[in-house]
């Protein structure tokens, strides 16, 4: 009985439509005329409805003009509205889908989405995105913009391609799921571009900061500089001189957390929080391991990668020089220097520290890797922490002996900046903790003490460096931020957040979008954590990720390289770690 209601119902409404009998409104297209109903416009139609209930001049008159659609077009809508039916193909659809998201025809709208969405193809995905954005049609706008970007080399030769705005340029281009072939494909995609769009040759700089320039050859780099249109554009060759000294300063790429130096999803490589060592237990007997894991913050998974030759045992140190990573010292084999060949997913033996050491500290500057300072156990009481600085020329492939610290210390941290290494804490031969601050120059090998102290006297302070902002961490949750001396100011350390309930120590540190990030530890000795921290340098606001580690433990040291995907092998959960 229902079912016969509907359809006399629906024959009805199409008699009216057809007949245009008790019409109350009548609707202008262009050079057409239609004889409709409010009621049952406005049933359909929010555009309508609103319309008709706000006492606008249309609903008291009865007359409506409609200027910017076609009479065909609307007649189809009208003709939904009334009888339910409609016949789509591609090109009916996408004006039927303006048509609808005009006249706020939700019925009618999501049909035409749900008909277009598997006839998206590289012909017409720039044209359906533009009018989805236009319209604020989300299906068709997510669909149609995933194909742009997963089929950027094609749609990038197309003529609507060169329709596009720069804004609509940088939106595309931004994106860390575009699949381009290179980087420096990508550069030559938006000169092309530019040759078709001379105008608009003033968004060159804007352009530019979304390609990750760190990842093209260095001859493309001086081919890029020597463009006239760079050349005479001063914002552009800041950019340009920041990529060079990513390339020249290998020792410093991990310090450049900006969009330039940031690896797409599409690229071959996978950026990683790499972790090293470690034990999960805080007394004996204590369970490490030589395996190797690395993080992808991006998908959210661990992976394993090979296995480290042997087990330096606690407290090594660790540092990235490119992408490999160097491992010096630890309890087990205090002379041992380890190196991780990033290209061979390979880990070697190097030649030995010349004083072994562990609780030290390992930089990367320039030319090789500078270890300072530590602990060595098989010294005599009261004369166990080091002083010592030593150097490995990476093309000598030797350790040189670099001069001393003043202090010997141990369990501190370390940063290098502008030709000098800084050293903050530590703990000293008599056991005590200090807040010295050292200043070690590579260049004339000497050191000396600073007058400015950190807030307090600590050990096992972990450091953060990036973008040339330096962070230290204490087993608090204290984070400082230390200022070098300028022309108009001192040097400084300036406490400016907090881990609150923070109290650990062994801990891992690490730069992820512009913030501090802690990873793993101990708390007060006794309890090993699995959680990540954050600190937001922007806001200082300390907060707790969503990440874990594999298991919860201590981290002897972690770092952040750029990997090839090949080498990731993803860790079961019921993998033995």
């Amino acid at each position: 009985m229902r079912e016969d209601h509907i359809n006399t119902f629906f024959m009805g409404l199409k008699r009216l439509w057809l007949s245009g009998d008790h019409s109350d409104v009548t609707i202008q297209v262009q050079n057409e005329t239609f004889l409709c109903h409010k009621a049952v416009l406005a049933t359909m139609s929010s555009y309508f409805d609103s319309m008709f209930g706000s006492g606008m001049k249309e609903s008291l008159t009865g007359s409506v003009v409609i200027e910017e659609m076609e009479p065909r077009t609307f007649k189809k809508a009208m003709n939904f509205i009334y009888t339910g039916e409609i016949e789509l193909e591609v090109e009916s659809a996408i004006a039927l889908l303006q048509t609808s998201a005009f006249l706020q025809i939700r019925a009618l709208q999501k049909l035409c989405e749900t008909y277009l969405k598997p006839h998206i193809d590289t012909e017409n995905c720039i044209h359906l995105w533009k009018v989805s954005v236009l319209n604020n049609c989300r299906i068709i706008k997510v669909a149609a913009f995933r194909h742009i970007l997963d089929n950027f080399g094609k749609v990038s030769k197309l003529d609507d391609f060169y329709h596009l705005d720069p804004k609509e340029i940088i939106e595309i281009i931004r994106q860390e799921n575009l699949n381009v072939a290179s980087e420096e494909d990508l550069c030559n995609i938006i000169f092309d571009w530019l040759d078709q769009n001379k105008k608009h040759a003033d968004h060159m700089c804007e352009f530019l900061q979304e390609v990750r320039l760190a990842f093209v050859r260095t001859e493309y780099l001086v081919k890029l500089e020597r463009k006239p249109e760079i050349a005479k554009d001063h914002n552009c060759l800041d950019l340009i001189n920041i990529v060079k000294d990513y390339h020249l300063l290998p020792a410093r790429q991990h310090e450049m957390a900006t969009k330039v130096a940031r690896v797409r999803a599409t690229s071959s490589l996978e950026n990683v929080l790499v972790v090293l060592g470690g034990c999960e237990a805080t007394r004996p007997p204590y369970t490490r391991s030589t395996s190797t894991y690395c993080y992808s913050f991006r998908q959210q998974t661990w992976f394993k990668l090979a296995s480290l030759p042997y087990d330096p045992g606690i407290e090594f140190a660790a540092v990235t020089y490119c992408n490999d990573i160097y491992i010096t010292g630890g309890g087990m084999k205090q002379n041992s220097f380890i190196w991780y060949n990033v290209n061979r997913n390979v880990w070697s033996e190097l030649p030995s520290l010349l004083n072994g050491r562990r609780r030290h500290a390992c930089v990367a500057v320039t030319d090789g890797i500078y270890v300072l300072g530590g602990y060595d156990s098989d010294r005599g009481v009261g004369n166990q922490m080091l002083k010592s600085v030593e150097k490995y020329v990476i093309s000598h492939q030797s350790w040189e002996p670099a001069g001393e610290l003043v202090t010997p210390v141990s369990c501190f941290a370390a940063i290098y900046r502008n030709e000098n290494i800084y050293t903050f804490g530590g703990e000293e031969n008599s056991r005590m903790d200090t807040s010295v601050i050292q200043c070690y120059n590579v260049n004339t090998k000497t050191c000396v003490i600073l007058t400015v102290k950190i807030p307090m006297a600590c050990k096992l302070t972990r450091s953060c460096v990036f973008n040339d902002r330096m962070f230290l961490v204490l087993y608090d949750g204290r984070v400082i931020e230390y200022f070098e001396e300028s022309e108009d100011s001192k040097a400084a350390c300036k406490f400016v957040a907090r881990f609150e309930n923070f109290q650990r120590t062994h801990f891992g540190v690490v730069e992820q979008n512009k913030g501090v990030v802690i990873i793993g530890g101990v708390i007060e000795n006794t309890k090993p954590c699995n959680d990540f921290l954050q600190c937001d340098t922007d806001t200082m606001e300390c907060r707790t990720m969503g990440d874990v580690l594999f298991t919860p433990r201590l981290v002897d040291g972690c770092v952040k390289i750029n990997i090839p995907k090949d080498h990731l092998v993803p860790l079961k959960a019921d993998s033995a770690c």
